[in-house]
């Protein structure tokens, strides 16, 4: 408050009377003008200034040119800090004038909201904060003061200026949240200013004080308030910006609840601005910390005062929305969104219990939570705050506008857990009445019944944030009843309130009842089929909480059941209620009364069937207890009298009787069907809608869902089955859902039966062919005749059905034969017997007169339809033929009787004429005009496959009618597809006239080609294609010039097959063997083109025994080879490739080279070589590399001059000596002929067996000839195979005659080409000889090239860079040449000006620095070039990544290298700074690099620069503090859990040629500490820091990284952290801050724990003045603690101060907490788990941590925690601690030998096949891991044994001395491990230390039983750790592995040839990871089939040895060429003593 006057002291001075100008007057002129006139110190001044720059908020912000803007910079360029204005504020106190004091406050707020939004003035406004700030003056107090005066103008002037600092800077809501460097932030500073001075104790009361007009009342207009704000506004603009701020959260209680409860009075743009300012502060920061800060700015107040703001209907005119729409979005976001705002994420019905209860429940925790309900619910909530507000609104909820109602219903979905304990307190209105009220009650209550349940992850165990649900079991025990009964049948809902609403008489509330119950049994189905659901998922495990061993779920399913039963009506009250609601409506209606009547039935009748099905499904004991038929839904005894009179009046209007005339017999008579009950509802005619159509619906459904239903049974009251009116309804209803329920209710009905069990899919025939209803009488007639015969028959059918089976089987019956029927072999091509029974009732009918004429054409027509369908399912017509033949002799019977029967012999016709077309008997159809036909005729026509193929056969197939049938194929299921096409099948093989020609034989072959293609399930395409390829139509147009004419329509069909497929290869065997039968008759192949055409689709199906008979038949005769086309040359290339026998096709040399047939050898010698699967099958008893090939086909090959042959020549070579012999002698006889440079590749082949090709003068001159016509032809993509050849040969011929290809190289290097550059490349990297002459001219070239390419405009284009890069390598690789300094200085010059951002160029330019010795004043000017650059500034940003640095970096290091005293300069070493990020990535490590060079030339520190430096690339103000602040704190804490333990201080060389084995991102995230160590002394030393700078380093974990530096490996490194940390303890002593005395003895803690240098504790040998090291888990412990002190919040706080505090001293050699939070049992125990786990994760380094973690053995604690854990995250963790530890040898033997690891891992694996698959499959790999780091440490601790038994002991056993030289041998090959041949005798001599141990026979255990299950990347691993295990003596389970591996890689990966994109050679285990994986594991089984002993004698060994190797010869690289080349020459050497 302000200060008190006492009586006797001076009355405050008045201030004199001022004139206040109009807003905007110009008074002052100019910024000398405002200086001198606010100099004065007048009021007058003040104002008028103040007036002249007024601005309402909403003008804001305004130009930087507007005149406002111009006075007010004016004024600041000569006063920047505003002295005249502060004067007199400070002149106006003195004085105690309150008026001048408030005009120099105004103006100083007026100003900075001004400019506040310009960034040009943020400087100058900073300066205004700070002088208000400053303790030394008096500001802030009398800012405090003014506010706190109690008097409205100067409240208004306080608060104008405060909220103006305030908002001077935005607050990042994350820096608010989290108080991380929130201290520096400006409104922070603003906020603790008002704090301190008391004002924040004030403004709640200040929050109610507004304006208001004469009336009492708020009225803002349409103005913005903040134009001229009252105190509340201004309030609430100095509150909006803090509110994600922890500062105002300490406060905000006393302020919210002012600001909420004032809230309904405020203007709707207050509204908005103030809701965006909460949600910005809600949403913006991370999740925890937005949970933090809602519950601090919402509360149960806060909502119920929003929640008022529902009802306001303004428009806000920003967005345009009413205040009722912004708060419903904001309270749907901070309150209906799980996760967001107050909105947290519940575990639906279940309570809020702490989580290893709730995964362990027990039956006493369940009875614990069927204790008190109301303590239940209060305490087991998660959203107390919303069942609070939701609780209290009670009824309210049902208001007029439902605004309130709507939220509830949003609050209650996203938390489910609220409405259980809503109902006890909603008091709503029940009672069943006629009001409004009760009706909308009713619809309120129905809205919250149909919410969705819970989502299925509530009821899995729980699993830490960031796992994934779906992999986690469900829980043990299922959500308590009286929970889950309250989401479906509240309370409330009596069930004598729902008996009484049914029971009402008004209809309206029987509606409303029926409906409220409809939906809570609809959501009890859905519960039911989720508690199924996860019964399923679980399995069948007995709960020991029940007696009767039934599962817990579903046992609370009956418990729900019964509850529900006490709940809902009687089944006679629905019955009874139903029956009212039949009877309601008039049968006749005739008024409009009658008409509503009839609504109101069909309403009511609809919910009443509804309920019905619900109570079947959901309460089947309850339905059970009535017994009634379900039937009578679809039909009852009051339908009898509707069906009379339909058929009466179809009588009447259809002319003609249904009595046939001419037999006075009774005709039959059907129902026009109704769906109805008791009284008889719901008429089943088509043309129903609305509630009638739904009905239906709902009978429908539940006689599908009824059991037992006899539905061959006569309907009560009807004359037909059940049958019959089902299948009515499903004929005559226009609903497609209707009728699609039908459809499967049928199905269901009739398919499990004997009538379609042989075949389910042909009741598709019979379905589809039933006419659908007409409109017309004659249409419902016909539907009769035929219903009521099929009724008759499906009837009698159920009956007997085996008596209509053995009549089927007699209809094709032989008395002589014992075959009784010709589809025994297949009983799904058998018709149903249903066929046979309509037969025998057809025939019985007719003859005995039981059914009218018109009648029984009726039904001939539809047995035509099913008769032309089953043709598709059968091999031939003859049993649809015998059928039709009864039928006919049935009507020929009936004639000779007397009986007219017009019509029907015509119709029996129509289906003859029908199977004529089929079988290829008839061409026309007959006259269907005679015949009377179904009405539907002609739509079932347009969608009837079979149809349209025959009327197309009628009227002639033309190119446009596949077009219709294939739009019928593919919407068709497979089942019909197969029938389609063998209809096709027959009707293609038919020779009449339609179907003979060719556009019919085109059309329906592309017709077969897309049923097959189409059909994708197994039985029906394999039955599908048996059947076309048996056709013998099908089989002539195959195998002959039958069908030429379609013979690419043929090959389609061809193609369908599947070549993998076993199914199919008896089709393709049988077809591919007549084929060679073919070949074979043709002796004289006058029909070879014709053979060869018919031979082409089936050449991939050739065998090779076939195909070798083929070739051999087609090139006995090569005359008629002559004039083959291309097409049947390529055919004979593909028999080539089929015989899969070289020998034996270059026997046939001469020929294929006169054919041009030369590609299909080439292919033919790659696939043999490289050792396909297939070549296995072949029945050639040689290879190709055992044939003797001579000169002559060698010269043959050469003088076809064909390009291709050239290819074959040198493929030759490759796999055959004989050939190279051939070609050696070729080239001796004729050495000229080595000039043609098509013959590059041989010879380079050539050259790598017999280098005596090159030393001969004559054939090296040829030879570098040729490769330079090659490398002069480089631009042709088919030469680049020749250059590369050529260039080999060059650099091989540069060893023995370097003058022929100096003499070469100076004639192609006159255009520094592509191909010039690659070999400048190749003699730099692979020369071995004298490269100077030809490798210096190649540079000089390749130096003056650059320049003028990097000269030139534009872009380099891609080949420039190539050739950039390849001079680059040529000249990093050699050393022997001298680099004129007059060649490279251009280059440098022309790089750096303009190819900066070309890394290559780059790169070249730096490896001429290094190489070139330059001039000082050279490297001063590209220095400042350098600098100068675009590059520069663009790498100097923030987005800039450490690879695209790295290379600017390179050349930076390399001037100043090239000249130090030249280049170490401060002007050179300042810009620097923007591109250090001070990471420990390779740039960044070579920037420091340079600093240091900096510091040891000048011998000035180079601190004065670095404390510049930030993290975000900002200068700072030149603190070292400022710099160490700006660390990352998470990336600080990232480098202390990954501390680089061997990164040294001083004397680090930062070579690249030392950092190659590193990426070079690496270290990216992790800050260096030998830059952050000397920053953070640097900062102790400049100056005194305060407390609160002691706490931002403590959150900045700058401290706690000096306290890992304890742990380095470098002497260096320790020193310093030692003094930093000792410097720290020093000074903090001196600093009073709240967390100093907790820090100084954390720090003591850790000077205690450091041992003296003179004792033996330490890890390393410590020498005299050096810091002890401590293990790593030790100090990284530390550096937890230590950030934990600066932030309390943090859960690890509590937990390391009392761990450290109760302690005197420290113990750094045990594991710190360990048992504490392993087995903690606080509600926070999985993060304190995670935490201790990850903590061993991280700490364990070295053997000194694993010393600490064998004496708790950790091991076995995580082992059992693993084993007994369900949490995918915690197994995780776990599983990366153990890797920790298996990192480290001593600790990977001790766990091997010691601790069974091994069988642990193998127990485990076995485990994870009953785990989720897709948890299960990382684990698997992570134990794979776990095993080899284990075996590496076992088997170096075999070899390191084996040493000291040598020293020990000279004797040992020969295999001991075997095994480990292998040992030793490995080691150096394959892991770098350099061993020396005095080392390998002594491991010799210790042989017996290396016996088989037990370890390697389990590890063997687990790798048998992974490898069947192994995909390509877990073989690679496991391939891996097989080869590490072949090092032990004992080999036996190396050839195991090897065998296993090699066949599971042959199942991932058939073919050989597939080992493509095979990477470069595996050089060491880093540079294994780019290589794919295929690539590995072939070298892997490589290296392991070579440990494999010589003289292990198994076939399959010794296969799968094969096998590893010729995959390895298909492998491109280094290893892949050393093994294809080390096979030519043992070939060679092996050819050479055979002859």
């Amino acid at each position: 408050m302000g200060h008190k006057r006492k009586r006797d002291d001076a009355a405050p001075a008045q201030s004199q009377v001022v004139a206040k100008p109009a807003p905007g007057t110009k008074v002052f002129s100019s910024g000398n003008a405002v200086r001198d006139g606010l100099a004065a110190g007048t009021r007058q001044a003040l104002v008028a200034f103040h007036q002249q720059i007024l601005t309402p908020q909403s003008k804001l912000p305004l130009a930087i040119t507007d005149p406002t803007v111009l006075i007010i910079q004016h004024y600041f360029d000569v006063s920047p800090t505003l002295d005249e204005v502060f004067n007199a504020w400070q002149e106006g106190d003195k004085r105690r004038d309150e008026k001048l004091a408030e005009s120099a406050v105004l103006l100083l707020a007026q100003i900075v909201r001004i400019l506040t939004q310009l960034p040009f003035f943020r400087t100058s406004l900073i300066g205004i904060l700070n002088k208000i700030l400053a303790s030394q003056d008096p500001f802030h107090d009398l800012l405090n003061q003014m506010i706190q005066s109690g008097k409205r103008e100067q409240i208004i002037a306080g608060l104008s200026l405060a909220s103006a600092l305030i908002n001077m800077e935005p607050l990042d809501p994350m820096v608010g949240a989290t108080g991380h460097g929130a201290s520096s932030t400006l409104p922070i500073r603003v906020w603790n200013m008002l704090v301190e001075g008391g004002t924040v104790k004030g403004l709640g009361k200040l929050m109610v004080m507004r304006k208001r007009n004469k009336e009492g009342t708020a009225d803002y207009g349409d103005k913005d308030p903040m134009d001229k704000p009252d105190i509340r506004h201004l309030c609430l603009d100095l509150v909006s910006t803090m509110l994600p701020s922890q500062s105002f959260h300490a406060h905000a209680r006393p302020i919210l609840k002012p600001l909420y409860f004032n809230i309904l009075d405020d203007p709707p743009l207050t509204i908005y601005r103030l809701l965006t300012s909460i949600w910005r502060a809600i949403s913006l920061p991370s999740p925890g910390i937005a949970r933090r800060v809602a519950l601090a700015l919402l509360d149960e107040n806060a909502i119920e005062h929003l929640l008022s703001l529902l009802d306001r209907d303004e428009i806000e005119a920003t967005s345009g929305k009413s205040v009722a729409e912004m708060t419903s979005a904001f309270l749907d976001q901070v309150t209906a969104t799980p996760g967001k705002g107050i909105c947290f994420q519940d575990e639906g019905w279940y309570p809020r219990t702490p989580k290893d209860r709730l995964l362990s429940m027990s039956a006493d925790v369940e009875d614990e939570m069927r204790g008190n309900r109301e303590e239940r619910i209060r305490k087991g909530l998660h959203n107390r705050i919303l069942s609070n507000v939701v609780r209290k609104l009670g009824s309210k909820v049902v208001d007029d506008k439902g605004r309130r109602g709507d939220w509830v219903l949003k609050v209650m979905r996203a938390c489910p857990e609220i409405v259980a304990g809503y109902w006890p307190h909603s008091a709503l209105a029940i009672e069943p009445r006629l009001s409004a009220r009760w009706t909308a009650t009713m619809a309120y209550v129905g809205r919250i019944i149909s919410l969705p349940p819970p989502s299925m992850s509530t009821f899995r165990q729980p699993l830490p944030r960031g796992s994934d649900i779906e992999v986690a079991p469900p829980r043990l025990t299922p959500p308590t009843v009286e929970t889950v009964i309250e989401s479906i049948l509240p309370s409330p809902l009596t069930k004598q309130h729902v008996t009484k609403g049914l029971q009402h008489p008004d209809g309206l509330v029987q509606y409303l009842t029926a409906l409220t119950l409809a939906r809570g049994l609809q959501k009890l189905d859905f519960v039911q089929r989720l508690f199924r659901d996860i019964e399923s998922e679980m399995g069948s495990q007995p709960s020991t909480s029940t007696t009767s061993g039934e599962s817990p779920w579903a046992a609370r399913g009956r418990e729900l059941e019964m509850e529900c039963r006490r709940r809902v009506p009687d089944l006679q009250v629905l019955i009874g209620f139903a029956q009212k609601s039949a009877t309601l409506a008039p049968a006749e209606p005739e008024t409009d009364e009658d008409h509503a009547l009839v609504a109101k039935s069909a309403m009511i009748t609809e919910v009443a069937l509804r309920l019905f099905g619900l109570y079947h499904r959901t309460l089947p004991s309850l339905a059970q207890e009535v017994r009634f038929d379900v039937g009578r839904l679809l039909v009852s005894s009051s339908s009898n009298k509707a069906e009379r009179r339909e058929r009466q009046q179809a009588k009447a209007d259809k002319a003609g009787s249904v009595i046939g005339g001419e037999t006075g017999s009774v005709a039959s008579v059907g129902t026009a069907g109704t769906a109805g009950m008791g009284g008889g509802f719901g008429y089943a005619r088509g043309d129903v809608k609305g509630f009638e159509a739904l009905s239906q619906v709902h009978v429908v459904e539940l006689l599908s869902q009824a059991k037992g239903w006899q539905w061959t049974n006569k309907a009560a009251g009807s004359q037909y089955t059940y049958f019959y009116h089902v299948v009515q309804l499903h004929l005559s209803t226009r609903q497609p859902v209707a009728q699609g329920m039908t459809t499967s209710l049928l199905k269901s009905l009739l398919a499990p039966t004997l009538l379609f069990e042989h075949d389910p899919s042909e009741l598709d025939v019979w379905l589809s062919a039933l006419p659908r209803l007409s409109d017309s009488p004659a249409g419902i007639i016909q539907q009769v005749h035929l219903l009521s015969f099929l009724d008759d028959c499906v009837r009698r059918c159920a009956k007997t059905p085996y008596r209509y089976l053995e009549d089927g089987q007699a209809v094709l019956s032989d008395p002589t034969s014992e075959n009784v029927n010709a589809y025994d072999d297949d009983p799904s091509e058998s018709t149903s017997p249903l066929l046979m029974a309509a037969v025998e009732q057809f025939v019985a009918k007719v003859l005995g007169q039981h059914i009218a004429t018109e009648a029984a054409v009726i039904v001939t027509n539809y047995l035509r339809r099913v008769l032309i369908g089953l043709v598709g399912k059968m091999k031939d017509t003859k049993f649809i033929s015998a059928i039709v033949d009864r039928l006919e002799m049935a009507v020929k019977d009936s004639k000779a009787k007397g009986q007219p029967r017009l019509g029907l012999e015509e119709a029996v016709g129509l289906i003859k004429s029908d199977l004529s077309i089929v079988g290829g008997m008839g061409d026309q159809l007959a006259d269907e005009e005679s015949v009377i036909q179904l009405l539907d005729d002609d739509k079932w026509r347009s969608h009837s496959f079979e149809r349209a193929c025959l009327d197309s056969t009628s009227i002639g197939w033309s190119t446009a009618t596949p077009a219709h049938l294939l739009s019928l194929v593919q919407s068709a299921p497979d089942s019909s597809r197969m029938r389609y096409g063998r209809l096709i099948v027959h009707l293609v093989a038919s020779t009449i006239a339609p179907l003979n020609s060719e556009t019919a034989k085109q059309a329906l072959l592309e017709v077969l080609h897309a049923c097959l293609v189409s059909t994708k399930e197994e039985p029906y395409a394999d039955k599908l294609k048996r059947a076309v390829f048996a056709s013998e139509w099908i089989r002539k147009s195959l195998l002959s010039s039958f069908g030429v004419e379609y013979r690419a329509k043929l090959d389609g069909i061809v193609l369908s097959l599947d070549d993998e497929s076993p199914a199919e290869r008896d089709i393709t065997g049988q077809y591919t063997q007549a084929i060679a039968d073919v070949f074979a008759a043709d002796r004289k192949n006058r029909e070879l083109p014709v053979h060869l055409g018919v031979l082409r689709p089936w050449t991939r199906f050739l065998e090779s025994g076939i195909a070798k008979g083929i070739l051999e038949l087609v090139l006995k005769k090569p005359k008629r080879l002559v004039d083959l086309e291309e097409r049947a040359r390529v055919t004979i290339g593909d028999v080539v490739r089929a015989t899969l026998d070289p020998p034996f096709a270059f026997g046939h040399l001469a020929t294929l080279l006169k054919l041009d047939i030369i590609s299909p050898l080439i292919d033919l010698l790659r696939t043999t070589s490289n050792g396909e699967d297939k070549a296995k099958d072949t029945d050639a008893t040689t290879s190709f590399s055992a044939i003797d090939v001579s000169s002559d086909s060698v010269r043959m090959v050469i003088e076809s001059g064909k390009s291709e042959a050239f290819d074959l020549l040198s493929v030759m070579v490759e796999v055959s000596p004989s050939a190279v012999a051939a070609f050696h002698g070729v080239i001796e006889a004729d050495p000229a002929i080595l000039s043609d440079p098509r013959l590059l590749q041989a010879a380079e082949k050539l050259v790598d067996i017999d280098i005596a090709v090159i030393t001969q003068s004559q054939s090296a001159q040829n030879l570098v000839r040729a490769a330079v016509v090659a490398l002069q032809e480089h631009g042709k993509s088919s030469e680049a195979e020749n250059v590369r050849a050529g260039i080999d040969l060059l650099v091989s011929i540069n060893e023995h005659h370097p003058q022929h290809v100096l003499d070469a190289v100076r004639k192609v290097a006159s255009s520094f080409t592509t191909s010039v550059s690659l070999l400048a490349r190749a003699l730099g990297s692979r020369g071995r000889g004298s490269t100077g002459g030809a490798l210096a001219f190649l540079i000089e070239q390749g130096l003056r090239h650059v320049v003028r390419a990097c000269s030139n405009d534009g872009p380099l284009p891609p080949d420039e860079i190539e050739r950039i890069e390849n001079l680059h390598e040529a000249i990093r690789n050699v050393r022997d040449v001298e680099i004129d300094v007059v060649l490279a200085e251009p280059v440098i010059t022309s790089i750096i000006q303009e190819r900066l951002q070309v890394p290559q160029a780059t790169q070249l330019a730096d490896l001429l620095c290094r190489r070139c010795t330059l001039k000082a004043s050279f490297v001063r000017q590209h220095l400042q070039l350098l600098f100068d650059s675009k590059r520069y500034i663009t790498l100097s940003g923030a987005s800039s990544t450490p690879s695209a640095r790295l290379p600017f970096v390179n050349l930076l290091e390399a001037l100043f290298v090239g000249s130090p005293y030249a280049s170490c300069q401060p002007n050179f070493i300042e810009p620097l700074l923007p591109l250090y990020r001070g990471t420990l990535a390779l740039s960044d490590r070579k920037a420091l690099g340079i600093f240091k060079l900096f510091e040891s030339q000048r011998r000035v520190s180079v601190t004065s620069v670095l404390r510049y430096w930030s993290d975000s690339g900002a200068a700072t103000g030149g603190k070292s503090l400022d710099a160490v602040l700006s660390l990352d704190a998470g990336k600080v804490m990232a480098t202390c859990c990954a501390f680089p333990l061997r990164r040294e201080l001083v004397g680090a060389s930062e070579d690249e040629s030392k950092q190659t084995a590193d990426p070079v991102e690496e270290g990216e995230g992790l800050y260096d500490p030998a830059f952050v160590l000397p920053m953070l002394g640097a900062a102790l030393v400049e100056g005194e820091m305060s407390g609160l700078d002691w706490v931002e380093v403590l959150r900045g974990n700058a401290l706690g990284l000096a306290v890992c530096a304890l742990a380095s490996r470098d002497a260096g490194m320790r020193t310093l952290a030692g003094w930093v940390l000792a410097r720290a303890l020093a000074t903090v002593q001196m600093t009073p801050f709240h967390e100093r005395d907790q820090l100084v003895y954390t720090l003591r803690l850790i000077r205690h724990v450091l041992p003296s240098p003179d004792t033996d504790d330490t890890v390393d040998a410590v020498r005299p003045h050096d810091t002890a090291r401590l293990p790593t888990l030790t100090s990284l412990f530390i550096a937890h603690a230590l950030r934990a002190i600066a932030n309390p919040g943090h859960f690890l706080y509590p937990l390391t101060s009392r761990f450290l505090l109760q302690r005197p001293t420290f113990d750094a050699y045990d594991v710190p907490m360990l048992f504490g939070m392993l087995y903690s049992y606080s509600d926070e125990f999985k993060r304190e788990r995670g935490w201790i786990i990850r903590l061993l994760r991280d700490g364990v380094r070295s053997e000194a941590d694993w010393r600490v973690l064998r004496r708790r053995n950790t091991w076995s604690l995580l082992a059992t925690m693993f084993f007994s854990s369900v949490d995918p995250a915690l197994r995780r963790l776990i599983l990366q601690a153990m890797k920790s530890m298996l990192r480290i040898p001593s600790g990977a033997r001790t766990l091997v030998h010691k601790s069974g690891l091994i069988p642990w891992l193998t127990m485990q694996w076995d485990m994870s096949f009953s785990r989720p698959s897709r948890g299960a499959g990382e684990e698997r790999r992570r134990y794979l891991d776990l095993l080899e780091l284990a075996v590496i440490g076992c088997v170096a601790g075999d070899v390191e044994r084996a040493k000291k038994a040598s020293e020990a002991s000279g004797e040992s056993g020969a295999s001991g001395a075997s095994g480990a030289r292998g040992i030793a041998n490995w080691l150096e090959a394959t892991m770098g491990v350099g061993v020396d041949e005095k080392e390998k005798e002594n491991g010799e001599k210790a042989g017996q230390w290396l016996y088989p141990k037990p370890w390697v026979l389990d590890t063997g255990t687990l790798l048998k039983r992974a490898i069947p299950e192994a995909d390509i990347d877990r073989l690679d691993v496991l391939a891996r750790i097989a080869l590490r295990l072949s090092s032990v003596p004992d080999r036996s389970e190396s050839a195991a592995l090897l065998l296993l591996l090699a066949n599971r890689l042959r199942k991932l990966i058939p073919n050989a040839t597939a080992n493509a994109n095979s990477g470069p050679n595996l050089a060491s285990e880093g540079s294994a990871t780019t290589m794919p994986a295929v690539a590995r594991t072939i070298e892997y089984l490589f290296r392991l089939g070579l440990a494999i002993p010589p003289d292990d004698s198994r076939r399959e060994t010794k296969d799968a040895v094969e096998s590893i190797q010729k995959r390895m010869e298909g492998l491109r690289g280094d290893v892949g060429e050393w093994v294809r080349t080390e096979k030519r020459k043992f070939a060679w050497d092996e050819f050479n003593k055979a002859k």
